[in-house]
């Protein structure tokens, strides 16, 4: 498989992925929900996911004009081993290392539009030419976002301790708005890059922070099963899922069974 740069129409459909290769997913048009095991966001414009080879994600288009800027990478690829070569970067060792969702600055929504454009127009350059002129640019792109703050040895931040407490109340204030729980918005918080505060929770916490928000969410949806009659349905909008059958796989793969089994054991041992 050669590596390529494509759009690709969500609209409103859902589904869940695999792949045995990586993918960027940057939001273009309208909105969609993506989901990792390990917590999930909204993609929009600018928005964008490091998916990494062999990590499922589900995905459920939120608007009929949803919309992605889709990269499809080969490690392979002589395109992609060209650019490592040229820049000395191992983009697998990095960029394209774990699950995360992130923004895009500002300056480069630009280059977004010129890409969506050349990719929809296709005149006078055929496929492999469009992903030798976009693939390496916004590769590029993403990997200046993502190394501009690289942690150093000597570098203070990595002293810092968190506050537990505070980044508990965010949380809890902002559980049902899923998208404005990714390591950006929390490593605001704190006055730090988003790869600073990644390092330092995985090194204070032994998880990243996105499982932890994952657990926290999910810890929420077991209180209100346990102390509500409340659908799934409205459990998952106040805790920030796309849908009930998120909210569910979610649910399952953190504890080990299913929301309504979990309610309905309870109904049984309240009548014992």
């Amino acid at each position: 498989m050669k590596s390529q740069i494509r759009r690709n129409l969500i609209a409103r459909q859902s589904g869940e992925h695999l792949h045995d290769f990586s993918q960027i997913l940057i939001g273009w048009r309208g909105e969609m929900a993506c989901e990792f095991s390990e917590g999930g966001s909204h993609l929009k414009n600018g928005r964008y996911a490091i998916v990494p080879e062999q990590e499922g994600h589900l995905f459920s288009g939120l608007s009929d004009d949803s919309e992605l800027l889709v990269i499809d990478i080969n490690p392979e690829d002589p395109l992609i081993v060209a650019l490592e070569e040229a820049s000395n970067i191992k983009l697998t060792d990095t960029l394209l290392q774990a699950a995360e969702f992130s923004t895009l600055p500002a300056e480069t929504s630009p280059i977004l539009e010129y890409t969506a454009l050349k990719l929809k127009q296709n005149t006078g350059l055929n496929s492999q030419q469009l992903n030798c002129q976009f693939i390496p640019l916004l590769l590029m792109q993403l990997w200046e976002q993502a190394s501009s703050h690289n942690d150093q040895p000597n570098n203070p931040d990595l002293k810092r301790k968190l506050d537990l407490e505070r980044l508990n109340q965010v949380i809890e204030q902002h559980i049902a708005r899923q998208q404005s729980l990714d390591n950006q918005a929390l490593a605001d918080l704190f006055h730090l890059s988003a790869s600073h505060f990644h390092c330092l929770f995985q090194r204070q916490f032994g998880m990243t922070p996105q499982a932890y928000v994952m657990a926290r969410r999910l810890e929420r949806v077991k209180r209100l099963l346990m102390t509500t009659s409340l659908s799934l349905s409205v459990i998952a909008e106040e805790t920030g899922f796309a849908d009930a059958s998120s909210l569910s796989r979610a649910y399952k793969r953190h504890f080990g069974t299913t929301p309504g089994k979990a309610r309905r054991l309870l109904s049984q041992k309240l009548r014992t």
